[in-house]
């Protein structure tokens, strides 16, 4: 007869019971059927993702339609034959004795990772032997060995049910039944993410402690997690492992290598985290789940603050490295990354979304997808946009990267327009435009050459510009551009709610430009702006960099650096700078008040927190590397020459240049003027952005 306290005990777990119908249906399928179709069922998943809860619901659907059960707790096993079987035997009588006179019976085993040791023997041995009115219901941290599923005869007769974590609504749901205010609710969303064990222990901390959930200050929540999750650390270097891939977004050797301290167990050290049940081996390396890295990371800001300050620059500095320096290939990849690193600011979270990134696809423009990516418009932005929307579509379709989930369907998109690229009336027939070039010419006019971008369209399919996965592609979409778009001086980003998404554009060091706002079809677009003269990439990572220890200890931030200020030179005073420079190049004492040491082109080559000094080093560095390309270039070469016996290697008159070269004057003086025209357009092609550098 069930006890009181059994029945008591199943009434509270059913009130906040939530999620996994499509499991509890599956069961209920093969309950209902004559016989089992698949004998043994292995529930798989993490640590607390409520295996054992599932079993438990499992156990009562069984007593619901007069099924006996036997229930064994593998902890409580050795793994060991005589132990396995000296438990069930007892069991096995008493059952059988109370059947009701079902032909079927079920044996649950939970935490059967236990006794992977005796696996082998109960794969070969006990399990066979069964009668087929007997179902075998495993619970297991770890998949079946690969053993089973390449058994030719066990392949056929598992039924897997691999358990994740709950959906958002799932998880709300718990968190309402459980009694936890609606606006206390997203803290402890965004630190579960839907695992149920941290869900639970979350819950329980606010209502016991009555205030809303914060992991720092529930040092003891991260605690019961981090023992549930972690097994036995084999020692420092690989605490140090994994806290590094807990840092990362996905972590590979050579990143490992970049963050942790011991380069001679770097093999041993990325082989036992590939061994953990905890990560997942991922096309750009291995990834933890979303919760057991926020255990982790709350664990070690809580434990040794330092420490979690140095991983973080240590992190920041090997994606940056890559930003500057790795293949343009796989610039996309770093770029999320390095963004990923700014999920744990406070101020900078509640508007990313990370989770299903990984699966979402960025795409540029199919044919297809252009009357789809137009209805998406007119649903949320309404006719006028829409066709607006087309008409971009049709001038410029090289500017639209579309998100795609892996079937390849259109979850939304991006649009950036470059500015001036098409005809004056193209141009003119979009308010946007028509607003954004107005306030260039009166607040910041362009210099010839250089290029302007408005993300036209930026959108969710399903929730609009609202905080999404979809959003936060769209957000590193537009740094990705701005970090790689030659020839760009200025940016728009217009925003259909400007004031929800000011705080993060104030992070970027974005502008509020009232005076660049418009509107379509009775919409009002806010727009946000960005002059990358004054605030080149070199210093807008910087910036960004600098944002990141906003939020860290005091006593473990950087210090800060003096960004100087950018000088936006017009030709003429460019031109004029160069002049000065090459008279000025072996006297470095005369260049350390020349407008280029301010310029971008020089910025980008010291970074923000350069002396005085080692600007001169670089303008000068700069010229050497221009004039040294032009050495082996035929045509290059006389022009090369004239420039260096006058202002490398300067000759004591010009006339005694032309002497050193064997050139009339007249030749000398024409090779020198060229050539010096030459330096200044290459130079200043560089400074807009519109070519590279030529290599050291």
């Amino acid at each position: 007869m069930t006890s009181l306290w059994e029945e008591r005990l199943a009434r509270m777990r059913q009130q906040e019971w939530v999620g996994r119908e499509a499991e509890i249906e599956w069961f209920q399928e093969a309950l209902a059927a004559s016989e089992w179709l698949f004998p043994v069922w292995m529930v798989t998943g993490p640590p607390g993702i409520g295996k054992t809860a599932l079993l438990q619901r499992y156990a009562g659907l069984c007593r619901e339609n007069g099924i006996p059960t036997i229930e064994i707790d593998a902890r409580t096993l050795d793994a060991h034959p005589a132990s396995f079987l000296q438990t069930l035997q007892p069991l096995w009588g008493e059952t059988s004795d109370g059947a009701s006179g079902s032909p079927r019976m079920v044996l649950l085993i939970d935490h059967y990772e236990r006794l992977m040791p005796l696996d082998p023997w109960l794969r070969h041995v006990f399990f066979p032997r069964l009668p087929q009115s007997v179902l075998l219901l495993l619970a297991s941290r770890e998949p079946p060995s690969r053993i089973w599923p390449r058994d030719p005869g066990w392949s056929g007769l598992i039924r897997l049910v691999r358990l994740g974590n709950l959906s958002g609504s799932e998880a709300r749901e718990y968190l309402e039944r459980r009694g936890i205010p609606a606006e206390e609710q997203p803290a402890i969303l965004e630190f579960a993410h839907g695992h149920p064990l941290a869900l639970c222990l979350a819950a329980d901390w606010a209502l016991q402690h009555g205030q809303p959930f914060r992991s720092d200050a529930a040092p003891e929540v991260v605690q019961m997690l981090r023992q549930e999750f972690l097994p036995e650390i084999p020692g420092p270097s690989y605490q140090a492992a994994l806290e590094a891939c807990a840092m990362m977004r996905a972590l590979t050797e050579d990143l490992l290598g970049e963050l942790v301290d011991s380069p001679e167990d770097l093999p041993g050290l990325f082989a036992w985290l590939q061994q953990l049940p905890l990560l997942e081996m991922q096309p750009q390396g291995l990834a933890l789940s979303d919760v057991v890295r926020e255990v982790l990371l709350a664990d070690l800001r809580w434990r040794k603050p330092e420490r979690f300050v140095e991983l973080h620059q240590r992190a920041r500095s090997a994606y940056i490295r890559r930003l500057r320096q790795g293949p343009r290939a796989l610039l996309p990849r770093f770029l999320l990354d390095c963004v990923y690193l700014h999920r744990m600011d406070p101020r900078l979270r509640p508007f990313l979304r990370w989770e299903n990134t990984g699966s979402i696809h960025v795409d540029g423009l199919r044919a297809e997808d252009r009357p789809r990516l137009v209805a998406m418009v007119e649903h949320h932005e309404g006719h006028a946009s829409a066709a607006l929307a087309a008409e971009w579509l049709a001038l410029q379709p090289h500017g639209t990267r579309v998100m795609r989930a892996p079937s390849g369907e259109a979850l939304g998109f991006m649009m950036w327009i470059t500015l001036p690229a098409t005809g004056e009336a193209e141009l003119l027939s979009d308010p946007a435009v028509r607003a954004a070039l107005a306030y260039l010419e009166r607040a910041s006019p362009l210099r010839p050459g250089e290029r302007v971008t408005l993300f036209r369209f930026w959108m969710a399919r399903e929730t609009y510009q609202a905080v999404s996965d979809i959003q936060t592609l769209c957000f590193v979409c537009a740094v990705q551009h701005h970090l790689t778009t030659s020839g760009l001086s200025f940016s728009f980003f217009p925003c259909a709610d400007p004031e929800f998404w000011e705080p993060v554009f104030n992070y970027m060091g974005m502008e509020r430009l009232p005076a660049a706002d418009f509107e379509v079809g009775g919409h009002r677009y806010g727009v946000y702006g960005q002059d990358w003269r004054a605030v080149p990439p070199a210093v807008w990572l910087s910036r960004m960099a600098e944002q990141e220890g906003a939020f860290q200890p005091a006593s473990a931030a950087l210090p800060e650096q003096a960004v100087p200020p950018v000088h936006i030179l017009q030709w003429p005073e460019f031109e004029a700078a160069v002049r000065e420079a090459l008279r000025g190049f072996v006297r470095p004492e005369l260049l350390r008040t020349n407008p280029l040491l301010y310029t971008r082109m020089v910025l980008d080559q010291t970074g923000p927190g350069a002396s005085l000094s080692e600007r001169v080093t670089a303008l000068r560095v700069l010229l050497m590397r221009v004039l040294a390309s032009w050495e082996a270039a035929p045509r290059a070469r006389k022009l090369y020459e004239a420039l260096r016996v006058t202002y490398l290697q300067p000759a004591p008159t010009q006339e005694q240049a032309a002497e050193r070269l064997d050139l009339p004057f007249s030749t000398y003086r024409r090779h020198l003027k060229q050539g010096i025209a030459r330096l200044c357009q290459q130079l200043w092609e560089w400074e807009l952005g519109q070519t590279s550098p030529p290599a050291p």
